[in-house]
């Protein structure tokens, strides 16, 4: 069962909350100026909603406002299964964001610094509660709406890795940061990469959506 509720934040397109069985998550919108709009997860994937599209399981249940899961250790190719998945319950068209407008949507969303930061403890968090205070140093959103997306987990993006957003290479791109991670990569800029088929514990995915405006 798939429900899509809007939500009333008074912002140029109101956030998207979507439910998958028993499992809600939030897509904020981004006007990604020459990108071209869109959204993009208000946290990173779920467990949850990992195992609900993955395992086929409509008993779990998540409101978006407990403390949830993370899902880690997950490849770049596992994701793209995930999303196909994903796609196929819901008729929407979800996808890793770029790159680019995972740049966008840090830097954009960066009107106070300290409120981008996720759970960055030097090594000591242990990736078990996306909202759970008594992890992390801060307890608000960056200025999108969007969580932790610096110091929480490296989340994969769509592109290659290579000088420029390439249609070719040998890894993918990874942006953000983990909480093993040095606080000097933990920004918006820096870029890592790793081979599609591989997975660590520190690294987890956001959704990605493109903004469809209405036909005049």
């Amino acid at each position: 069962m798939l429900t899509i509720l809007i939500s009333s934040v008074a912002i140029a397109q109101k956030p998207k909350t979507i439910k998958v069985d028993g499992v809600k998550f939030k897509m904020i919108y981004v006007n990604g100026g020459a990108l071209g709009s869109y959204y993009i997860g208000e946290t990173v994937v779920t467990k949850g909603l990992w195992d609900c599209i993955m395992n086929n399981n409509k008993n779990i249940k998540e409101d978006g406002k407990t403390p949830a899961v993370v899902v880690t250790a997950v490849s770049w190719n596992e994701c793209k299964e995930f999303i196909n998945k994903l796609n196929q319950k819901t008729g929407l068209i979800f996808r890793l964001p770029t790159e680019a407008e995972w740049e966008h949507a840090a830097i954009v969303g960066n009107t106070d610094r300290s409120a981008t930061y996720g759970i960055y403890d030097h090594g000591s968090f242990k990736p078990s509660a996306l909202f759970n205070k008594s992890a992390s140093k801060v307890d608000k959103p960056n200025g999108l709406g969007i969580w932790y997306m610096f110091g929480n987990v490296w989340e994969w993006c769509e592109d290659w890795y290579g000088q420029n957003t390439s249609a070719s290479g040998s890894e993918k791109v990874m942006c953000g940061g983990g909480y093993y991670t040095n606080l000097s990569y933990c920004n918006s800029t820096y870029r890592a990469s790793l081979p599609a088929n591989e997975k660590s514990s520190d690294i987890g995915f956001r959704l990605a959506m493109t903004y469809v405006g209405k036909k005049k």
